[in-house]
């Protein structure tokens, strides 16, 4: 079984169908999907990797997990990202990420 990498990001984009008549096709298109596609590129089989903007909007404890800064295709700024899932080399095996983390919560 093919381990996929993959990669979230935060940010505006435009999501939608685009074209006319039978020449109609869904997509999304924007800097966010951009940088999400880069920073998947970036990511290792079975990596999922989260951006430093999603991190902090998702309210992720990353106190446990791998950070890297990455030099991504076509931008001028390093781009920081957490590792949440690795899965590679791991047939059969579960991983559970921690969920987020809210204010107030024990």
């Amino acid at each position: 079984m093919s381990r996929r990498p993959a990669a979230v990001h935060t940010g505006r984009c435009f999501v939608g169908a685009v074209g006319e008549g039978d020449v109609r096709d869904f997509t999304a298109l924007g800097d966010a999907v951009n940088a999400a596609a880069r920073l998947a590129d970036q990511a290792r089989a079975g990596e999922l990797l989260v951006s430093s903007v999603e991190a902090r909007a998702a309210g992720l404890d990353t106190s446990t997990l791998e950070s890297r800064t990455l030099e991504l295709r076509g931008r001028e700024q390093m781009m920081d990202a957490w590792v949440v899932s690795s899965l590679a080399g791991r047939r059969g095996s579960e991983t559970r990420t921690p969920a987020p983390s809210t204010p107030g919560s024990s």
